[in-house]
């Protein structure tokens, strides 16, 4: 069973024959440095992913808080956790938090990147606002 794009990628390899490896690392969260009862966590709407060097590496989830219930509500993440405990939430409404490993921050050339993304997100969005606006004039 599969969820498409991901799984055609890993099918392209094997297929072709090129080579390929999977990370040694399930899937981290990406979002905002929370404390529950106690506990240091990381919670968000993101999973993300890490390469060869354990530095964040590619993300799903886009630049909206969370794709799934505002297309509207952007958020730059500011800490990642990988191999800790999930806490998934129940709805898509509800973030899912990581605990018991180490808390990152993203570091300042990724959030300079991910600040710019977001900024030309918003900038295309107002862009396309204003085309929809004119398109419903007579």
């Amino acid at each position: 069973m599969g969820y498409g794009d991901k799984e055609s990628w890993w099918f392209g390899f094997e297929l072709s024959g090129a080579p390929y490896a999977f990370e040694d690392h399930y899937g981290a969260v990406l979002g905002t440095e929370k404390a529950v009862d106690g506990t240091l966590n990381v919670c968000g709407f993101t999973i993300a992913h890490v390469g060869e060097h354990q530095r964040l590496l590619w993300y799903n989830g886009s630049l909206l808080k969370n794709k799934a219930t505002n297309e509207t509500e952007y958020s730059v993440p500011t800490h990642w956790m990988i191999d800790g405990v999930w806490e998934k939430g129940h709805l898509k409404s509800d973030f899912s938090c990581m605990k018991d490993a180490e808390v990152r921050r993203i570091q300042k050339q990724e959030m300079a990147i991910l600040t710019a993304s977001v900024e030309a997100a918003k900038a295309v969005d107002m862009s396309f606002g204003n085309l929809v606006e004119i398109e419903g004039k007579p």
